[in-house]
């Protein structure tokens, strides 16, 4: 994930996550670990080896 996200999309989307595997396949909540891993745009080599905070991907990745 690209470093940008607020700490309440985050936990949207944790939320979303357990909701979903809850649901089908029917995991337990208390089962289920999720880590976000969001380095720095520098540090992602993109489109021909870009580094990603040189690229418009077109969206506001500050959400």
């Amino acid at each position: 994930m690209f470093k940008g996200r607020s700490s309440e999309s985050k936990k949207l989307l944790y939320k979303s996550i357990i909701d979903n595997l809850t649901e089908n396949p029917g995991i337990s909540g208390d089962d289920i670990i999720i880590v976000v891993y969001d380095p720095p745009l520098e540090n992602w080599g993109v489109k021909g080896g870009k580094p990603a905070n040189e690229v418009n991907f077109g969206f506001d990745i500050k959400v």
